[in-house]
């Protein structure tokens, strides 16, 4: 994935690829530690996909050490985008997925607009789930486990 982004932003700029340099920000410890030992270079220029990893929480560090908030306006890579829409999503650290998909099944096979979710914890605050519910029954349920533990532990 980071040769198509280098690929893609050095023909844009009209750059060579080794004058982009890509970072990638992984949501959790758990996901930098898995695109670090997925990297290979590629055939086409020898090169890493990317030539940076940090942790959500390293760009926290970053940002405390270098005295920017998180209000701090967010450069405008994609141009007329409102900062706004940019900065939020509506998912928990899993970037939105299980939001996304458990709204666009709800609506798709029961015809339901759903509003907020509200998350249930399960076994820990890693491990959770959301329903939709008729009367009693349950006619949805999506589970979100965080890390590798939650991962190898689910049933």
């Amino acid at each position: 994935m980071g040769s198509l982004v280098k690929d893609y932003f050095a023909r844009w700029q009209n750059l060579s690829t080794d004058k982009i340099f890509h970072v990638i920000v992984a949501p959790c410890y758990d996901k930098k530690l898995e695109a670090l030992r997925e990297g290979v270079p590629t055939a086409l220029h020898s090169s890493w996909g990317a030539d940076c990893m940090l942790g959500s929480g390293e760009i926290v560090q970053i940002m405390e050490q270098s005295d920017l908030t998180l209000n701090a306006a967010v450069d405008a890579l994609f141009g007329d985008m409102e900062e706004e829409v940019v900065r939020l999503h509506e998912g928990a650290s899993s970037d939105g997925y299980l939001v996304h998909i458990f709204r666009h099944m709800a609506k798709e096979l029961f015809i339901e607009d759903m509003g907020l979710l509200t998350y249930h914890t399960l076994r820990n605050k890693d491990f959770q789930e959301v329903t939709l519910e008729r009367d009693v029954e349950v006619l949805l349920r999506l589970e979100a486990a965080y890390g590798f533990w939650n991962i190898q532990k689910w049933s």
